[in-house]
């Protein structure tokens, strides 16, 4: 087996891996992409579905869609923008809010016990490894 697909096998079941524990963090009540929405209005505050679906890459079909489910679970509420009523945003609640901040403590949390068997030097060499690989998207 080539290097590369070495590499794209290890970071599929990684993926795979880290997806299955995230879906056991919320019960299976909020899928990975609504809690990347919520990720999204915590760290920018309220932002019309149009340029959540610009930031995502995604259809507004499929924001709507997320979003419905988010309002419904009282995670999010759509406000109307007083400077023109046609324009709805997004805005995180504080149920929302909990769940981020608890996410991310999980997250932190994980990433030091994945990361305990590592070097300093293997840390850094990681971060600079995702640091080019996510500048390779721009």
């Amino acid at each position: 087996m080539q290097s590369y697909e070495r590499l794209h096998l290890a970071f599929r079941t990684f993926g795979r891996k880290a997806a299955a524990e995230l879906s056991t963090f919320t019960d299976g009540n909020v899928s990975g992409s609504q809690l990347f929405i919520l990720d999204l209005l915590v760290d920018n505050g309220p932002l019309k579905i149009s340029d959540l679906a610009t930031h995502l890459k995604v259809t507004l079909s499929a924001i709507t869609n997320l979003s419905d489910k988010l309002v419904k679970s009282k995670h999010i509420v759509r406000e109307r923008c007083d400077d023109d009523r046609r324009v709805v945003r997004l805005v995180v609640t504080q149920k929302g809010k909990e769940l981020v901040e608890k996410l991310r403590e999980t997250q932190n949390s994980r990433i030091k016990e994945l990361h305990k068997g590592l070097t300093e030097e293997e840390i850094e060499t990681l971060i600079s490894i995702y640091n080019k690989l996510s500048n390779s998207f721009d």
